[in-house]
């Protein structure tokens, strides 16, 4: 993850610290996961995910954790969705497709509404 920050960073001439842009990145990956085996992390919450989330988004585009939060509500949202597609059975014919599709859509819109376009900020 520190690679590729790393190189988002050099490519896109941004400044955010590189190390802590990596480590909030595993902390969602663990958020999520952890959700995924609530029989192991009994203490998993999607709260736990959308937090992780909204945190690197902040860190990554510097802006307050609270302005992207609906940004990692969506994406999160697509999360489930997706989890519970997969374990469903995969069907390519599920509406679960399209109700993912919404929610990373919404979390998107979201996000660059409060970030507008690289060239803007």
């Amino acid at each position: 993850m520190r690679r590729f920050y790393e190189l988002v960073a050099r490519v896109h001439h941004e400044s955010f610290d590189i190390d802590e842009a990596a480590r909030l990145e595993i902390g969602w990956w663990r958020a999520h996961r952890e959700l995924q085996h609530v029989d192991a992390y009994p203490h998993a919450t999607e709260e736990a995910l959308v937090t992780a989330l909204a945190d690197l988004y902040a860190h990554v585009y510097d802006v307050p954790a609270g302005t992207v939060r609906d940004a990692a509500v969506g994406r999160a949202e697509a999360m489930r969705i997706s989890d519970e597609w997969v374990a469903a059975g995969c069907d390519p014919n599920s509406p679960a497709i399209a109700e993912e599709r919404r929610a990373l859509v919404d979390g998107y819109r979201a996000l660059r509404t409060v970030v507008g376009t690289p060239a803007a900020r």
